[in-house]
Order: C-alpha cells, then structure tokens, then sequence
C-alpha cells in the first residue's frame, strides 16, 4: 500500500473517531496530540469524498429502472391477460396467449424505443 493511501486510512480513521467522540474536534485532537490544523485539512478531504461518494449512490440509484424484473421460469406460453406499464405512460396490454419469448422481445422493443 503506498504511504500516501495508509496516511489517507490513518487520517479518516481519527476523524471518524473523533466525530463519534464525547469531545469538540480541537479538544479532541489536544487530548491525542494531533495538530488542529491538520485535522481541519483531513476533515475537508474527507467530508469531500463522502459527498462524491453520496453523489455516485444517489446517481446510480437515479439509473436503476422503474420495472420489476420479469424472471422466466420455463419457456412456454402465459394464457392469461397482462398489462405491463413502462415509466414513460406506455402501456402493453396482452389478451390472449403469447410465449414468453415473444414477450421478452416485445419488452426488448419498447425499452428500447424510449
């Protein structure tokens, strides 16, 4: 590991602690012999890679599709009538029998066509 990323390691694990501590930061960095200006320093370095990290959660759970996902058991054919409606208002309504390979290349087309 190269020595920048374990002062990184080291860095965030004392800011952790402290935060989760009974003392106010500059106390707390007195009572361990931490310099106050350097713990502010690491503090923002870490308070910016929560927020990229928050931000890159929050943009991949905006990513993730509305639909459910449509597990195929076996290949055969569903009877029965279905409805299936895609974010977008489009609806796909199914009255009479269709196999589930028609299916999954209907669900293929409309997704694609958004």
């Amino acid at each position: 590991m190269y020595k920048k990323e374990f002062k990184k390691q080291e860095m965030y694990a004392f800011i952790v602690s402290c935060l989760s501590s009974k003392y106010k930061p500059y106390t707390y960095c007195k009572r361990h012999n931490m310099n106050y200006g350097v713990y502010r320093y690491w503090l923002a370095k870490y308070k910016l890679d929560q927020s990229i990290t928050i931000s890159k959660e929050k943009d991949s759970l905006a990513k993730k599709s509305n639909f459910i996902p449509l597990e195929v058991i076996s290949e055969s054919s569903i009877s029965s009538s279905m409805e299936i409606q895609y974010p977008n208002g489009v609806f796909l309504r199914l009255n009479s029998a269709i196999s589930t390979n028609e299916l999954r290349n209907l669900i293929n087309i409309l997704s694609c066509s958004d």
